[in-house]
């Protein structure tokens, strides 16, 4: 039997230490993907402990990582180093499995790839979603970006759901992110309202003041609801804000989180170029499959190949009328489609009986 190793030595959290973002819906998402006759271990963080639970896993490694990602403070991003350091020695440590599969991984992981001869020894499976790091110090970012080659440069193979990437690597896979199922469905109103709405984690990589200057202009209604790791930020954007636009602080649970997309018509991502040029974005595609408008920089509706409403800058919505937009439904699914569960669990299995 096959031996499979999910590992997440990252857990990304908020200041009280509770798990933000889509990782653990992503790693509930493999175990309905993988066969039966895999056998499943994970290494994942502590904090994942009252969201993870499978009777199928033969065994869970629980680490010691709680990263709190929008924290600047030094102290803080020292402690995320040595969270991170020690979460990787801890899953590789007395490790029987045949495939390493580091589901959740940053430019740390380089310097095992480089110098670990444990994991040099083993399979190992990378999901990736970005070419290299952009944004922030470019010389740090040299240096991360050398790191980073050398994992996807060293690994066994890589999933990615990064087209260029995959173009550019001979032992890769494209596959999405995120995958539609018929969970989604319960989810899907046919009534849709008109207002648009900004959801997610609220970091630096979202242009939201922008964002509300821009609909301070217009006759349409905004909420912005989502994880406001900057509490200065919030308070301010709140100060700035007019009748039309509601801001809620607020960590959503996943159900909150798909009622709100599946009742909103319009979903605009507010992205920076210089953070997320080369990325794709979970929200944008649970808006598709949830069949919501998505709003966003033309750059990333190109990079994911997704229709939408794009523009340049944020200004330029101020010459939309959004009234003249329809839903399409389903028009990316058919038969063929990556984004379909049934083909995303054929081309994994593949993948692990034969890599």
């Amino acid at each position: 039997m096959i031996k499979v190793k999910l590992i997440d030595y990252i857990g990304t959290c908020d200041e009280n230490y509770k798990p933000i973002g889509h990782q653990i819906k992503i790693i509930k998402e493999y175990f309905n993907i993988i066969d039966k006759d895999i056998s499943v271990s994970l290494a994942i963080p502590e904090i994942y402990k009252d969201y993870i639970k499978d009777e199928r896993v033969r065994k869970i490694t629980w680490l010691e990582s709680k990263i709190k990602t929008f924290d600047s403070r030094i102290t803080v991003k020292v402690k995320n180093f040595i969270y991170k350091i020690k979460s990787i020695f801890k899953s590789l440590r007395r490790d029987d499995n045949d495939i390493l599969w580091f589901v959740n991984f940053d430019y740390f992981l380089g310097f095992f790839m480089l110098y670990g001869k444990k994991i040099k020894n083993k399979k190992i499976l990378v999901t990736s979603f970005m070419e290299y790091y952009s944004g922030g110090n470019k010389y740090i970012n040299m240096i991360k970006n050398h790191l980073y080659k050398k994992i996807l440069d060293n690994a066994s193979f890589i999933i990615t759901s990064n087209r260029r990437l995959n173009n550019q690597y001979k032992n890769s896979i494209f596959l999405p992110d995120y995958y539609y199922s018929d969970q989604y469905k319960k989810y899907d109103s046919n009534t849709k309202s008109d207002e648009v709405l900004c959801v997610g984690t609220m970091n630096d990589v979202k242009d939201i003041e922008g964002l509300v200057r821009v609909f301070s202009k217009m006759n349409v209604n905004l909420k912005i609801i989502g994880k406001f790791s900057d509490k200065l930020r919030y308070s301010t954007l709140l100060k700035n804000k007019i009748d039309n636009i509601e801001i809620i602080d607020k960590n959503l649970d996943y159900d909150e989180y798909y009622n709100l997309i599946g009742r909103t018509k319009f979903v605009v991502l507010p992205y920076k170029g210089d953070g997320y040029e080369n990325r794709t974005s979970g929200v944008l595609l649970e808006a598709m499959f949830l069949n919501c408008i998505p709003i966003a920089p033309k750059f990333l509706l190109e990079f994911n190949g997704v229709d939408g409403i794009g523009y340049n800058c944020l200004e330029e919505l101020l010459n939309i009328k959004l009234s003249n937009y329809s839903v399409k439904r389903d028009y990316f699914l058919g038969e063929n489609s990556p984004y379909l569960i049934s083909n995303v669990k054929e081309m994994i299995n593949k993948l692990l009986k034969e890599i």
